[in-house]
Parts: structure tokens; sequence; C-alpha cells
């Protein structure tokens, strides 16, 4: 019996194995396959563009889709002298698919200062010639060029390896009309943590809440930088030739420090690199990158067909109405549903505002609109009472933008809708609430409450010894409660305190409330004054400040997209983020587009900020 259940287990077991091995072998002529499918290219890099004299940098030769490669000499270029390092082979992964390639590695050695130009170099794959492009490499003396951080925010030395680039698609635009901006940061040679989002000065633009990142590689003059790019929109709020920038990108640069040369005095075992990293052989330096300006000009619209009901909505849109129910009773609502879709500027999307109308005034009766907007969207509820029964239809209604394509304006027109109203026979109007009496006044009934009973105590309790003991008393322990009390109290603030000092995001955080209430205080005595402009303003900063503080990020990248972003669902209060949407709102019509609110607007907002602020204290 024995003998046969272990020859059992032992069929399982080869069984399990054949079938690990053909999946091995599936998956393996799956991958070969996905791998031979990749085309084939070539592409020479070099480690740095600028190089001292005395010094090296490395030259590569990479050969992607195929392992299949010869390797080639270094082309012969006066003043610089090559030696051959070998075949590096690689394997990677991207969004999905397997790529090979195999480099072949130089380091280049100058033999005196100037320009060089490494020529193009052809190579022969799978019977198919490749071709690279040429490279310049700067020789430079000895000393002139510092490969470190220095004091100030870009150091020479750092202006060829990490440096921010700003770009728009088109420098001429038209009001309103969304302008796609790219910020990349280029790094080579370093490496850099903690980056934080761009900031840019864009007086005379709104700005989109949301900015897209992503990473990637780029060969730049022959340089292969690790690059990361940040991508959104702005939109210009008035005409003439407005400035952009600079983008600041702030981070850490990680390079060799001076742990490895303190590990040095001790020599022997503690001069292994192992040490020197363990030590403090990498040290970090704070830095801040800027770009170049930008300048774009900004054009007014067009005069000639511009229609009347244009409201500054510019981008390429699609307009749909809707009317429910279409068959009513004179007094029963009808729901007037509009929704703006496609890609623009949807905080100068204005929808018709069919409650001005006065020919529509005499037969309906409109209620305040709800209206919402997402990303690509906008979308209005309205609530619309037929006053009689001669009504027979609700009128076409029309929306109008300037296509920035085409260059021209277009008018969107929907309906006439169709509807059916009776009457409803009789104009007596009812009241639904609590039961009345003849004599049309609430019943209260009265209530009997009952008395409370005190029982006569029948045992005398527990007998205590006579004669004073101190531990026992009271005193001694109320005395001891308040000793323990303090000494906890104390170990409380040291944590505290020790954590301010040691956990930055801990301390900001600690600091948002104070903030706040200082720029609330100060926002109150500007819109005592009645300084509109100067009050948003700093309502708008101290909710960047105090947002930037609490969830411990750049003040530049406080939006409402981003708060929503990094709060998510934390038990908030119905409201409270459409008070803070509203308030962001109007910070930025008073700030950039000079919208007129009154005293009571500005009297609403300071409420408003304060509830949101205590809303997010309390999560």
């Amino acid at each position: 019996m024995r003998t046969t259940r272990y020859g059992q287990r032992v069929m399982k077991m080869k069984q399990k194995f054949i079938i690990v091995m053909l999946v091995a072998v599936v998956s393996s002529l799956f991958f070969m396959g996905q791998v031979l499918a990749a085309d084939v290219s070539v592409q020479a890099t070099v480690d740095r563009a600028t190089v001292e004299l005395g010094s090296f940098f490395q030259f590569t030769l990479t050969v992607t889709g195929t392992q299949d490669a010869e390797p080639v000499d270094f082309p012969q270029v006066e003043g610089l002298q090559a030696r051959y390092l070998g075949p590096s082979k690689r394997i990677s992964i991207i969004n999905g698919q397997h790529l090979v390639s195999i480099g072949f590695m130089h380091n280049v050695y100058p033999l005196k200062t100037g320009t060089f130009q490494i020529p193009a170099i052809s190579i022969l794959v799978d019977g198919k010639t490749h071709t690279t492009k040429s490279i310049s490499i700067r020789v430079v003396s000895a000393g002139s060029n510092t490969t470190l951080p220095g004091s100030g925010s870009q150091s020479e030395g750092l202006q060829d390896k990490i440096f921010v680039v700003m770009g728009t698609p088109r420098k001429e635009t038209y009001l309103n009309e969304a302008i796609p901006l790219t910020i990349k940061l280029f790094i080579t040679e370093f490496r850099m943590e903690h980056i934080q989002y761009p900031e840019f000065e864009h007086v005379g633009f709104l700005k989109d809440g949301e900015i897209k990142h992503k990473q990637y590689q780029q060969v730049v003059g022959g340089v292969a930088y690790n690059v990361v790019e940040f991508k959104t929109n702005i939109y210009p709020t008035r005409t003439g030739v407005l400035t952009i920038g600079p983008a600041k990108v702030t981070g850490e640069v990680v390079f060799k420090g001076s742990g490895s040369r303190r590990m040095r005095r001790f020599g022997g075992f503690f001069s292994d690199d192992f040490f020197e990293d363990f030590f403090g052989g990498y040290e970090t330096k704070s830095v801040t990158l800027e770009s170049v300006d930008l300048t774009v000009k900004v054009l007014p619209w067009p005069e000639e067909g511009k229609p009347e009901s244009f409201s500054g909505a510019v981008g390429n849109f699609g307009f749909d109405v809707s009317v429910s129910p279409q068959e009513v009773t004179v007094g029963d609502p009808i729901t007037l549903r509009m929704t703006v879709t496609g890609e623009g500027n949807f905080r100068a999307v204005k929808l018709p505002e069919l409650d001005k109308r006065e020919d529509l005034n005499m037969d309906f009766k409109f209620y305040d609109p709800q209206i919402t907007s997402e990303q690509g969207m906008k979308r209005l509820e309205q609530v619309v009472i037929p006053k009689n029964d001669k009504v027979k239809e609700f009128p076409a209604v029309s929306f109008s933008y300037f296509d920035v394509d085409q260059r021209k304006y277009r008018v969107v027109t929907k309906g006439p809708f169709s509807i059916k109203v009776k009457s409803d026979g009789s104009g007596e109007i009812k009241v639904v609430g609590l039961p009345l009496t003849t004599t049309g006044q609430i019943v209260h009934q009265e209530e009997y409450l009952g008395k409370d009973i005190r029982f006569i105590r029948d045992q005398i309790g527990r007998l205590q010894p006579r004669g004073f003991q101190m531990y026992k008393s009271r005193l001694f322990a109320v005395v001891i409660g308040l000793f323990v009390l303090v000494w906890c109290g104390a170990i409380f603030a040291f944590q505290v305190s020790y954590k301010i000092k040691t956990d930055v995001r801990f301390a900001r955080r600690m600091q948002a409330p104070r903030f706040a209430r200082q720029g609330l205080s100060k926002a109150k005595g500007y819109m005592v004054k009645g300084e509109k402009e100067q009050f948003y303003d700093t309502v708008f900063k101290t909710l960047q400040k105090y947002f930037s503080n609490k969830f411990h990020m750049p003040a530049g990248a406080v939006t409402f997209d981003t708060v929503i972003k990094v709060v998510g669902d934390k038990g908030l209060k119905a409201g409270v983020f459409e008070s803070l949407k509203q308030i962001f709102d109007e910070c930025e019509m008073v700030r950039y587009a000079a919208a007129q609110l009154d005293e009571n607007t500005m009297r609403e907002s300071y409420k408003k900020a304060a509830e949101v602020i205590d809303a997010f204290e309390r999560v």
C-alpha cells in the first residue's frame, strides 16, 4: 500500500514537472517571437559632450532589435584616442514589448583641447546598412569645468548635464485659446531626486489645474539624456505680446561626496566601495533650474462674422440639448439639459441664458440652473415650468464658438422641441403638512413625565480601618496622577519638538493652520477696506500655502484638481469641494480677468474659505 501511494506521488510530481517545462518552452518561444519581431535600429551616444583634457568620455554604439552584430572600430579622429572596452548585452521590456540590444563601448581620451567631430558610422546588420549621426565633442583645459554642484542655483558644470527647456507649438494664438505648454528636464551623468512640479510665471494666462508628466530617454547632440516631461495647457486672458516663464524646477542632485575621501584616510579594508557608499559616499545638493522665457502674441477675436450670441468660447466643441418630459400639465416641471463637449478653455464657455429672453418669460417660468464642469465637458440642468396650455413647443437653443482649426465662428442650433401642455383644471393650491384642527391650529398632545424614586439604603457598605494611610488617600492618587500626566506631557512635547525638527512633512502640516489663520486675518482686513483685488489675491495665496504645507506639495502645484487627487475620499462633508472650486474660480476671475464682484460676494467667499479650511482640519 505504501509503495503504491509513493508511486502515485512520484507520477504526480513528474506530471507537474512536464507541465511547468511546457509552459516555460511556450513562454520562451513567445518571448523570442516578440524579440525577433522588433525593428533593428543603430544609435551612437556619448556620456558627455564636454570633457576636460586629461580625462575621458565614453562612446557607445548601440544596436537595438538584435544581438547578432559584429563590433565596430571607433573612427580615426585627430586629437582623440579610443580604447575598446567590449560588448554589453541587454534585454528590456518597454510598454509590454521585449527588446534586446548590444552596445560596443569605447573609452575615448582627448589629446588636446578644441572641438572634435565624431563622424557618422555605418554598420551592416542582417544584410541592411544602418548609419548613425555625427557627434560634436568639446575638450577644455583641466580645471575649467566644474563637475560638482556649486553654491549657485545652476553651476557652470551642470548647464550641459542638467537643464530645463520650455516650449509651445505656436507663437501666435487667439484670446482664450488653449496653448499646450511643455517643460522638459534633461539629466545626464547625475541622478536627481525629489523633483518638484515646475513653477512658472504666467501673468495674463490662466493655467490648467492638471499637470501630466512622463519619463523617457532622448539623445541630444549625441548625449543620451533621461528626460522628465511635464505637460499642461494655458489660456491667454488678454491680447498683445505676453511672456511666459521662466520655468523653475527644483530637486536634489546626487553626486560623489566627501564621504569617500574621508574613508580613504583609513585605507585598506575601509576604502572599499561598499563602505564608501555606506558611510556617506554620496551627497545631495538642492538645485533650482530655470528655462528661457517664451513670448506669445495673442490676437483678438476677429469682428467679421462674429455672432451676437458669442460669449468667448474658443476651441472645438459639440453642443447638445434635450427637453423632457415632452407631455406635461400646467405647473409641472420640465427639465432642460444643455451639454458642451470638446477641447478648449471650458472656463470661458458660457451656456445660453434662456431666462433672460423676454419672449420665453411670457410662457415659461425659469428656475436657477445647476451647472457642472468636468474634464472636457460642461453641463447645465434647469427646471422650466410652462405657465399656460397654449405652449406648443420649446424654442430652439443656439451655442456659438470660435473654431481654432478653421479660424472662423460656428453656431450650433438645437430645436425647437415639441411639447404638449395640458390644463390642470383647477386653480387651487394644496399645502401638504401637519394635520390641522377645525380652527386651523396644530394640536399638541400633553406629555406626562414620571417621578424619580429614591430608595432607602439598607446596607452600610464596606468598613474602613481606623487611622490615616497616605497611599490610600485621594490626595495621593491625585498627586501621582498629575505627576504621570506632566511626565507624559513632557515626553509628548519632546517627541513633537523632535519630529518637527527632523520630519519636514510633519512640520509643514503642523504649521498649516497657523499660516491659514494669519492669511485669513489679512484677507479680512482687505475685505473691510473694500480692496477686492488684494482680498482675492490674499485668499488664493492663503489656500495655496495651506494645502502646500498640509499635503507637502509645491505651492505652484496647488490647484483644485491636485487637491482632489491628494485628498481623495476622506469623509469630508458634502459641499466642501464645491465651495473650494467656487473660491478658486472667483479668485482667478478677479486676479486675471478683472471680474466685478460685490461686497456680499467677498463676505461669502471669506466665509467659505474659513469653512473649507476648518473642514480639512477636522479630517
